[in-house]
């Protein structure tokens, strides 16, 4: 063999060798490759593009199994074309890698990473791995359902809440917080936090204190919204840290205190106006304590005596008479049984004068009936005393009057000064089948029990209950179930077991049933209405003041204009043929007296005048809290001609006697006829007063029930994502539904005690309508009927009105509409028309239940209802705004027959025809 052969075959061998050496690394590596693809906690899979997998990892075949040369669709998910939703393919067409979320046939969550890959033979593949994220994504949502449910409970908390950093930057708010200040999130993050209060330093401090005690309670300060209203709060406020311990932040809370200010100036006010009540007496007043010394004198009093009021307070009653001991015997007697009438005395003024009275006292008491002391009222009889025989008879009627308004005065003052305790609310439950009740701690408080001395049955229950009403109580209960009735309502009394002590409770009751029907739950509430009974009962008797005053009372400001006139000063000016000129009551120099008063150099004026020919004895007075000048007049013409009929011969004393007799006889008519009147006024004063209960009581319920409610509805919506049962869903829509009905009663509540005088701009009734109509529907989309419509007449047509009470108002009416329909065959029709230039009508009509004659005549009143639920305040608000809005309202209705409402507003304010 020649050199150059086996120069080629050893060349030949060597590249062999290095051939196979290289193959065997390349085999190796490879092998490491695969390896280390089949240990990846991730899938990695090669796909042709027409679906098939030459290559799957053991992460892949684990989880999903062999393809068996089946497509990737087909033995993942069994079907016969291609995912809709699959991206793999998109890099066949971009010829960039992808990334996506997948969600596999094991229902796991995979990050999806694509890739363009070239196979050895040059085909195009995609490689693509999947990374296991379902533990990732279930802790992301587990933090946004956790960041929801926190924000959740931030937002439904009617107080304004709000987070500041060490700089007093403001992080975070609610939406009360944006209500209260008239500015949105987005403006109030990251802006100064005192900036937002009347007294921005003191707000300033306050957060201080707060970074450096770690607290701060019942901090007073007063919001600023961006309209200049103003809203006091009280705030409680303290630092929340981060994981590591340091401060981040201040969380604070403002409860506004609104109501209780305004309560604070109510007492204050009538402390000033019952002052004045008893200040504006021409006879003199005094209170007396238990041990006979002088606690309170009017100016009558002051001046009767010549002595200041500072050096009669503190001592003895007795001194300022000519018979102490029998002044002292007679208050002495007031203590022993309970009042005095017509008592003698003899007042001695300081400089000798005397003046004789009669004494008419009563004890008063504190609101728990303990005797305080005595009031008394002393009525001078000195010039009346020398004609005392022929006027006796007409002496002891007036006396009586006088008897009477001094017991109605002292009545009025004890009811006033006895503070009202805020409505208290309690919960049950009654397990039907096992008859187990549970009470909740309130309910234990208003019963006046323990957990632990009662056994909690319904038996047992019924044995709290006032004898006397146990029955009518098991009978709303069972007979509620037996007539297969959802709820029932019932006031009645209970008796505390370990005070005898009565109360009146008010209660309400809603069975929970289950598939069958049967009853097993029932669910309730108990209100302690004792207070508001009481109040009822006390308000029967409180007078009515200065409309109903036989008296002339006359109101004029500062500036001399007149204010207010009753009724008595109208009846006089009528009688004199002059009904417009009240001037007629000031005297002369009314002007300087104004002016010494405004300048407080004077408290009160006496005057005696004269207006043809009936002569008046005047007292003057400014009341500061009203800002007005008050004139009390009293009709003292009969006194007068009696002290010239005096003067006169005694043969013509019988004549004029007999004249006086008349005149009485002719008042005693008058008051009789006033009494009747007075009766009717408090008959208003009572429903006024138990309407103004129902605003404070309205708010109470509004803070305390809101938040649990919106607690319970919460926990109602995760029950239901979690426990995906049908018959619990069931039952949990059935308590949202009771939770929005409670929230619509709440919400009518409130927007009947805000009511108030509207804020007007320019608003299109016929848009307004037709939204009220679309919610309307909404609300009721389950119920078949026919709506017939004919707004066409005012769809360009714009009025002077505040928006929200007009969506109020017809939102109302078109409620009641749709409540009222029968089960088929319901029919609305809604028309609107002008009425000249100046005014729009729209009718709302019904082919409803309907009502009768009685039930037509209450329809405007407060909480009167024909039906089964609602408050009964829906028509009584829309009345309310109509009047607000210069309006009328009318209601034509036959029972079985439907019902037309129509409403009547001007166009433009103060144009009416």
């Amino acid at each position: 063999m020649n050199q150059k052969k086996r120069k080629t075959i050893n060349s030949h061998d060597k590249l062999v060798k290095q051939l196979q050496e290289r193959t065997a690394e390349l085999t190796f590596e490879r092998k490491r490759f695969f390896d280390v693809l089949e240990m990846l906690p991730a899938y990695v899979i090669l796909l042709t593009p027409d679906y098939h997998v030459p290559f799957a990892n053991k992460f892949f075949r684990e989880r999903f199994g062999e393809s068996g040369g089946k497509r990737c669709y087909e033995y993942l998910f069994n079907r016969r074309q291609p995912c809709e939703n699959c991206e793999t393919y998109k890099v066949l067409k971009t010829r960039k890698p992808h990334h996506w979320e997948w969600t596999g046939p094991d229902s796991r969550n995979y990050d999806i990473f694509d890739y363009l890959f070239t196979d050895a033979d040059g085909s195009p593949l995609i490689m693509e791995m999947g990374i296991d994220i379902t533990e990732q994504k279930r802790a992301q949502n587990a933090l946004k359902s956790a960041n929801a449910y926190h924000r959740n409970l931030i937002e439904v908390s009617i107080d304004p809440l709000v987070t500041i950093d060490a700089k007093g930057k403001i992080m975070d708010v609610n939406k009360a917080t944006e209500q209260v200040t008239g500015y949105n999130r987005g403006k109030l993050v990251g802006t100064n936090f005192a900036d937002y209060f009347t007294e921005p330093d003191k707000a300033r401090a306050g957060y201080k204190k707060v970074f450096k005690e770690g607290s701060i309670q019942n901090y007073e300060l007063e919001i600023k919204h961006r309209n200049g209203h103003l809203t006091p709060v009280l705030y409680n406020a303290s630092v929340y840290k981060n994981e590591t311990g340091e401060v981040a932040g201040i969380f604070a809370s403002a409860k506004d205190i609104t109501q209780r200010r305004l309560a604070e100036d109510a007492v204050k006010q009538a402390n000033v106006y019952h002052r004045n009540l008893i200040e504006v007496s021409l006879d003199p007043l005094v209170t007396i304590s238990a041990d006979g010394k002088i606690t309170d004198v009017n100016e009558a009093t002051i001046k009767a005596t010549g002595i200041p009021r500072e050096k009669l307070i503190s001592t003895d009653f007795f001194n300022y008479f000519t018979e102490p001991q029998k002044a002292r015997e007679g208050y002495k007697q007031v203590f022993a049984k309970g009042f005095v009438t017509d008592y003698p005395l003899t007042i001695r003024n300081k400089n000798g004068r005397l003046m004789n009275v009669l004494y008419n006292a009563t004890v008063y008491k504190d609101t728990r009936g303990n005797v305080l002391g005595v009031f008394a009222a002393a009525r001078d009889v000195t010039e009346r005393s020398r004609a005392e025989e022929e006027l006796k008879r007409n002496r002891e009627h007036l006396e009586e009057i006088v008897k009477e308004r001094t017991k109605e005065l002292i009545e009025s003052k004890e009811r006033l000064s006895r503070a009202q305790e805020i409505a208290h609310l309690g919960s049950w439950e009654l397990d039907v089948v096992n008859n187990r009740l549970t009470w909740s701690d309130e309910v234990y408080r208003i019963f006046g029990l323990k957990p632990q001395e009662f056994k909690a049955t319904y038996e047992a229950f019924l044995k709290v209950i006032h004898p006397d009403d146990r029955k009518v109580v098991d009978k709303a209960y069972s007979g509620s179930l037996r007539e297969g009735r959802n709820s029932y309502e019932i006031e009645h009394r209970v008796v505390r077991k370990s005070t005898g002590e009565i109360r009146f409770v008010h209660e309400k009751c809603e069975h929970l049933r289950d598939k069958s029907g049967k009853v097993i739950l029932s669910v309730g509430m108990v209100h302690d209405i004792t207070e508001r009974k009481m109040a009822e009962e006390k308000m029967k008797h409180l007078a009515t003041f200065p409309q109903l005053n036989p008296n002339p009372i006359i109101e004029f400001d500062k500036k001399g204009n007149f204010t207010f006139a009753n009724l008595a000063t109208m009846k006089v000016l009528e009688k004199l043929k002059e009904p417009k000129q009240i001037t007629l009551f000031l005297p002369r120099n009314f002007p300087q007296m104004l002016k010494m008063l405004s300048a407080g150099k004077k408290n009160i004026f006496y005057k005696e005048i004269n207006i043809k020919g009936i002569s008046f004895a005047e007292s003057i007075t400014l009341i500061p809290a009203l800002k007005v000048v008050r004139i009390y007049a009293r009709d003292i013409t009969a006194r007068k001609i009696a002290q010239e009929a005096l003067k006169k011969a005694h043969n013509e004393l019988e004549l004029k006697v007999n004249q006086r007799t008349a005149e009485l006889s002719q008042a005693n008519i008058k008051l009789a006829q006033e009494i009747e009147e007075r009766k009717r006024a408090e008959e208003e004063l009572l429903n006024a007063r138990r309407l103004s209960d129902i605003g404070t009581l309205a708010a109470t319920v509004a803070h305390e029930l809101r938040n649990p409610l919106a607690a319970i509805r919460m926990a109602s919506y995760n029950i239901k994502r979690k426990a995906k049962n049908p018959w619990l869903d069931k039952n949990l829509e059935n308590i949202e539904i009771k939770i929005s009905d409670s929230e619509k009663i709440i919400n009518n509540l409130l927007f009947y005690s805000r009511l108030k005088k509207p804020i007007l701009e320019q608003v299109n009734i016929y848009k307004i309508l037709e939204e009220c109509l679309v919610n309307t529907k909404a609300h009721y989309s389950k119920q078949s009927l026919k709506i017939h419509k004919q707004l066409r007449e005012i769809k360009d047509i714009n009025i002077e009105a505040d928006k929200l009470q007009m969506q109020e108002l017809f939102g109302n009416l078109l409620n009641n509409a749709y409540e009222a329909l029968p089960a088929t065959g319901g029919e609305i029709e809604i028309g609107a028309l002008t009425q000249g230039t100046n005014f729009i009508k729209i009718t709302i009509k019904d082919n409803g239940t309907g009502m009768d004659e009685e039930s037509l005549k209450k329809v405007f009143e407060p909480f009167f209802s024909t039906k089964a639920k609602g408050t009964g305040l829906g028509l009584t608000v829309c009345y309310k705004i109509v009047q607000f809005h210069d309006g009328s309202i009318d209601v034509q209705s036959k029972k079985g027959e439907g019902t037309s409402v129509s409403i009547v507003l001007p166009i433009k304010r103060g144009e009416n025809g």
